[in-house]
């Protein structure tokens, strides 16, 4: 069996499954600010899903940088815990066994890959919820040259001042913008500005990484359908050419991608 635990800024999943990857059962709960009163309530999430079963590996997702050697989160982007956490230290004192900790879209893009990965060597996956992150797959694994890439921090020029991505595409700015969650969104014209934006950001990363693939995650990837054609005319209208551009497809599991890309790398470490 395998613990996966997806760590976000409100709240907390923990699944546990089986050497399939099939989730046999699942604890969510609220993601504490203090980070001891979340330790306990991980554990007690934990022990009630094990329940006297053997764990072979575990694997938590984070939203934010971590020191993969030593175990430490360096940086959270939502909860005030304290700096340079050694929380693969502090969770295996209650999990017994080989723990990973990794960044929460990494693990989201090896589990989109691995679904697609018969049809494309090569995958990138973007998120766009309140801001935007990535991970890049070549043969069924991650990266390691670009596991900590910031993709939605790139600067680019945009409306006369220099910006990072995420703050002219990513959820937050459309609920900034619009008043409105992507989900509530239905203004044609809205969802035009909006794939101008997103298409800046996807020509850039297509012309560094040459992926064969892009897989759009997150909240506002949800709603791919919703532009995907507007996306895909922003897209040609700033094309320079250079590499093909690949297809861009929704992520097949969106609201669990990390949980299962949380089980994939613990089965990967072992």
């Amino acid at each position: 069996m395998y613990i996966a635990i997806d760590l976000g800024g409100t709240k907390t999943l923990v699944g546990l499954l089986d050497h399939d990857g099939e989730v046999k059962k699942a604890v969510k709960f609220p993601t504490s600010e203090n980070y001891q009163d979340f330790l306990q309530e991980l554990k007690t999430s934990v022990v009630e899903l094990i329940n006297g079963q053997e764990i072979t590996a575990a694997c938590m997702a984070i939203p934010g940088t971590v020191d993969r050697q030593n175990g430490i989160i360096l940086h959270l982007g939502n909860l005030n815990w304290p700096k340079e956490i050694p929380i693969k230290a502090d969770i295996s004192t209650f999990l017994n066994c080989p723990v990973v900790i990794e960044n929460d879209a990494n693990t989201a893009a090896l589990s989109e890959a691995l679904i697609v990965k018969d049809m494309y060597q090569k995958a990138l996956y973007i998120t766009i919820s309140t801001g935007i992150g990535s991970g890049y797959v070549v043969d069924g694994k991650l990266d390691e040259a670009l596991l900590d890439v910031e993709i939605g921090h790139n600067m680019y020029e945009h409306e006369g001042k220099v910006q990072e991505w995420e703050d002219f595409a990513s959820g937050s700015w459309i609920v900034k913008t619009y008043g409105k969650k992507a989900s509530e969104l239905e203004d044609e014209s809205a969802w035009r500005k909006i794939s101008e934006n997103i298409a800046i950001g996807i020509v850039n990363a297509v012309n560094s990484l040459d992926p064969d693939v892009i897989i759009i995650g997150g909240g506002v990837g949800t709603h791919l359908p919703k532009f995907k054609d507007y996306l895909d005319d922003a897209i040609s209208k700033i094309d320079p050419g250079f590499n093909k551009i690949p297809p861009i497809i929704q992520a097949q599991r969106p609201e669990e991608a990390v949980i299962y890309g949380c089980y994939e790398l613990a089965k990967q470490s072992v």
